[in-house]
């Protein structure tokens, strides 16, 4: 019981390191997607990468709830950011 204990406050152990991480890489395909769809002309290209910054939008809504819960960095001033 203790093991299981120990394995998820390993877990839940808050990183600034991580967490920027997280936020750069959500951030990077959400602006990548969106740069795409802006720089061509062609559906084909549109469409799935419309999608694709559909779901970065999802990613970078969950990150910035977990930042609001203080929860997503060690750092206070990092999650208010």
């Amino acid at each position: 019981m203790d093991f299981e204990r120990q394995v998820l406050r390993s877990l839940h152990a808050r990183s600034s390191l991580k967490g920027a991480a997280i936020f750069l890489l959500d951030f990077s395909v959400f602006s990548g997607a969106v740069l795409v769809c802006l720089a061509t002309h062609s559906l084909w290209w549109q469409v799935p990468f419309s999608i694709v910054a559909g779901v970065a939008t999802s990613w970078l809504f969950v990150t910035g709830h977990d930042a609001c819960h203080q929860s997503l960095t060690s750092h206070r001033w990092l999650n208010r950011l």
